[in-house]
């Protein structure tokens, strides 16, 4: 009976020892398994970690760029409302000036009411020597 007992035992042992080797070859093939996996993952977050620094390089580029376009607008705006102001001034200043010169203008003329049109007969300063000499 002890050598049945001892036959069952090594028996048992040579159980346990290979499925200790089975566990240890799965946990081993569950390991290098998670291994490529964490891996594939970290070269998947690599490349998209680039893709995601190229388009914030592209759009701080982008960025800066309309910055300096709306500064430059924002220049440009300035120096045309000031020119603006001064066409202004200066529209202002020939109305004024037109306007006197045109006041200026009729001072020097005489309006004579009554005498039908074209009573001079295309001799405008004869026909008014004549008629202001006849009154």
């Amino acid at each position: 009976m002890i050598n049945a007992q001892h036959t069952l035992g090594d028996i048992i042992k040579q159980q346990m020892t290979t499925l200790r080797d089975e566990i240890k070859l799965d946990l081993e093939t569950f390991r290098n398994d998670a291994k490529a996996d964490v891996a594939a993952f970290r070269e998947e977050f690599r490349a998209e970690v680039t893709s995601l620094r190229s388009a914030q390089t592209e759009t701080t580029v982008t960025i800066k760029e309309m910055e300096n376009t709306l500064s430059r607008h924002d220049t440009d705006i300035n120096r045309l409302e000031s020119v603006r102001a001064e066409l202004k001034g200066e529209i202002g200043k020939l109305q004024d000036r037109n306007e006197d010169l045109e006041n200026r203008s009729r001072r020097q003329n005489l309006r004579i009411i009554g005498i039908p049109e074209d009573a001079e007969n295309g001799k405008p300063t004869s026909f008014m020597a004549w008629f202001f000499w006849r009154s």
